[in-house]
C-alpha cells in the first residue's frame, strides 16, 4: 500500500539522518505524522510523508543534473512550493543555497549570484511537477549537513550574506512553532522568508 511504502521509506531515513539536521527533522515528521499537513495553500495540501518523498525525488533530479555536496547554487523561483522543494532538495544534496529573488532586476540578480559564488542557478525549469509527480522509493541518503546563505535587508548599506548550517535552523525552530496544533502563516512570498519553520 502507499502508506506502508511511505513508512518504509521514511524508516530508512530515520536511521540514516541526524534529527539535528533539517532533512532529518523533515523525515522524522514524515515518519511520525505521515498524513499531517506540512504545506497548505489555496491550491493544494501536502502531507509530511509526501513532502519528504517529493524532496527526495527533487534531490535525485538535482544530483542527476550535477548538484553535488559542497557546491553553491542560487535558487530563483517565484512559485512558493517549487522554491521550498528546491531549497530542501539542495540541502538534501549537501550543497549551499542562496535565494536569488525572482522579483529583482537581472542586474541585481546577477550581482547576488556573483557575490554568493553560485555555479548554478535553479529556477522553475529545474522544479518537479509536484502536483502530479509519481514518487518512487527514495534511493539515496541525504548529506549529513548543508549550509544556507541568507541575504540581509541592506538597510544599513549593501546587503550582507549570512551563512547558517541547516542544524542552526533546526535549533531555532522551537522559537516559531510551539506545538503540533500551531500553524505558521506565510504572509509573504517564501523568497522573503527562511526555512526555520519546518
Amino acid at each position: 500500500s502507499t502508506q506502508s511504502r511511505s513508512s518504509a521509506a521514511s524508516d530508512v531515513y530515520k536511521r540514516q539522518v541526524s534529527p539535528d539536521a533539517l532533512i532529518g527533522r523533515l523525515f522524522r515528521h514524515a515518519n511520525n505524522l505521515q498524513d499531517h499537513p506540512a504545506i497548505v495553500t489555496p491550491v493544494c495540501t501536502i502531507s509530511y510523508a509526501r513532502l519528504a518523498r517529493l524532496v527526495a525525488a527533487q534531490a535525485r533530479s538535482l544530483a542527476d543534473s550535477g548538484v553535488a555536496s559542497g557546491a553553491t547554487v542560487g535558487i530563483c523561483c517565484g512559485d512558493d512550493v517549487s522554491h521550498l522543494l528546491l531549497c530542501l532538495a539542495t540541502i538534501y544534496c549537501g550543497a549551499t543555497s542562496c535565494t536569488i529573488p525572482s522579483h529583482e532586476s537581472k542586474t541585481l540578480q546577477n550581482a547576488l549570484v556573483k557575490r554568493c559564488g553560485a555555479g548554478t542557478v535553479l529556477d522553475e525549469t529545474h522544479a518537479l511537477d509536484w502536483m502530479s509527480q509519481v514518487l518512487d522509493e527514495p534511493s539515496t541518503a541525504p548529506a549529513p549537513e548543508a549550509e544556507i546563505l541568507f541575504s540581509t535587508s541592506g538597510t544599513s548599506g549593501e546587503p550582507k550574506l549570512v551563512l547558517h548550517k541547516d542544524s542552526d535552523l533546526v535549533a531555532q525552530a522551537h522559537r516559531h512553532i510551539g506545538s503540533p496544533q500551531e500553524r505558521f502563516a506565510c504572509l509573504a512570498a517564501i523568497e522573503h522568508l527562511s526555512l526555520i519553520h519546518i
